[in-house]
């Protein structure tokens, strides 16, 4: 009898004694993967205004401070934006910034990336030479230079005809697609090129160029429209690294609420990137500030459409963000 209750006890020990082992390894594997180190690569546009908030979160090492302790953070420098936007899809690269157009079109042709948030946006101007004072004096047989077509100073552009009753697409026709560098090289011999579509920072050469003048503010169509970039990540590293995700965006969310009382210290850093004063650059913040939420997304995408940018009438926003 004493034998049968000691074999039973043995059991029951022998049982609680694998689930002891089976907890402490589960307790162990959790403890071991919670400490493996991981990485966040992210794509930013060095050049770009538009991406001013990624030079402040270098310079300040700001996204560190939010970031799991496990984390290291990559910078990768691109400009392209389907260079960016492929990346992101491949899972090159896990977050980036890039302009909202971009998404759109991603979006509208099944690409796994997840749109996050507004992020910024950049001045644009059409300059002319020539003697030519509005965009209506352009003639038909004129070419306007832009950095690419289908970017932000393109579609930019579009809009502000469009919002002036000119005609889209005979102002479009006459674009030409000339990288900046040889566009401000072309104005000061204005012999090829008519005029151009410029964005902060490099409108500013364009000032210097003699009989060479701003003719266009696309300002207002730029908010619009919400002409900027957004913040962007790759539909996978989304779902199993929110809490780096989330991370990113309290960084963001903090530069974004301190913009103006820090506008001093940020003008600072900024003025040393795009190599001009601090209070030229301040003025470009006052007049384009971050901002959290995406807004003119339908506007955008049905400007896009009517331009033949997209293949099919695109998704409403509010099915969009579900």
């Amino acid at each position: 009898m004493n034998s049968e209750k000691e074999n039973i006890m043995n059991r029951k020990i022998k049982f609680i004694s694998m689930i002891i082992v089976a907890l402490v390894t589960v307790c162990f594997t959790c403890g071991c993967n919670n400490n493996l180190e991981r990485k966040v690569t992210i794509a930013y546009n060095p050049n770009a205004y538009a991406s001013s908030i990624s030079q402040i979160m270098i310079n300040n090492n700001l996204l560190e401070k939010y970031l799991p302790d496990n984390c290291n953070v990559e910078w990768v420098e691109m400009s392209s934006a389907s260079d960016i936007r492929d990346a992101l899809a491949s899972g090159s690269i896990d977050i980036a910034t890039p302009a909202l157009t971009s998404y759109i079109s991603a979006y509208e042709n099944n690409m796994p990336i997840d749109l996050i948030s507004n992020y910024g946006s950049a001045q644009v101007y059409c300059y002319a030479v020539n003697g030519i004072d509005r965009i209506d004096d352009f003639d038909i047989d004129d070419s306007i230079a832009v950095k690419g077509l289908n970017t932000n100073p393109h579609i930019a552009f579009l809009a502000y005809c469009k919002e002036n009753a000119l005609d889209v697409d005979k102002y479009d026709k006459m674009l030409t697609k000339i990288p900046e560098t040889e566009t401000l090289a072309l104005l000061e011999t204005s012999d090829q090129i008519s005029g151009a579509i410029l964005s902060y920072p490099v409108n500013k050469k364009a000032d210097e160029i003699k009989n060479c003048k701003m003719i266009a503010d696309f300002s207002d169509t730029i908010k619009e429209y919400n002409l900027g970039t957004v913040v962007c990540v790759n539909k996978s590293f989304n779902e199993s690294n929110k809490d780096i995700v989330e991370g990113f965006e309290k960084a963001h969310k903090y530069i974004v609420d301190s913009w103006q009382t820090d506008l001093d210290s940020y003008a600072l850093i900024l003025s040393k990137q795009y190599s001009c004063s601090k209070e030229e650059i301040k003025s470009v913040m006052i007049d384009m500030p971050p901002k959290l939420e995406i807004t003119g997304y339908d506007k955008l995408a049905n400007l896009m459409y009517e331009a033949k940018m997209l293949n099919a009438k695109p998704t409403p926003f509010n099915d969009v963000s579900k």
